[in-house]
């Protein structure tokens, strides 16, 4: 996977610690990483990554719908993984970069790997599940 952004590493001490949780939007897998993040205690923003409707059922939920071509290769394949996401969804990632990074389904998998790369290797990613990609990427 090549680097599609541009900003610098950067994590935010002075807000303290924080949590990105990440889902593919499938019931189970949502379910996973909303029992790993609430035993964590600190739910700061709810994730969904979908590729078929990106309407959330959450109340304030980040969502992320990577487009056709892209979701017809696996997401190990994607270069550059924002360029899968619409013009408007490609903004919300960016740094300040988690503190952890907790993310469960395939689709999600692309993105777990590309918050390792763009914030220099600080932020602790988790991946739950198996994503079917090298585990050495998260």
């Amino acid at each position: 996977m090549t680097s599609d952004r541009n900003a610098l590493p950067h994590q935010s001490t002075s807000l303290g610690p924080s949590i990105w949780a990440v889902s593919d939007g499938r019931a189970g897998n949502a379910a996973q990483v909303r029992s790993v993040t609430q035993a964590l205690s600190e739910t700061r923003r709810w994730m969904q990554i979908a590729h078929i409707n990106g309407a959330g059922h959450r109340a304030d939920p980040i969502v992320l719908t990577p487009r056709r071509p892209w979701t017809w290769l696996p997401g190990t394949a994607w270069p550059a993984p924002l360029k899968a996401l619409p013009a408007d969804q490609r903004n919300l990632l960016h740094s300040p970069w988690p503190t952890i990074w907790i993310a469960a389904g395939r689709r999600s998998a692309v993105y777990t790997a590309a918050i390792k790369q763009w914030s220099g290797d600080q932020t602790l990613c988790v991946q739950i599940l198996d994503p079917k990609a090298d585990p050495t990427a998260f």
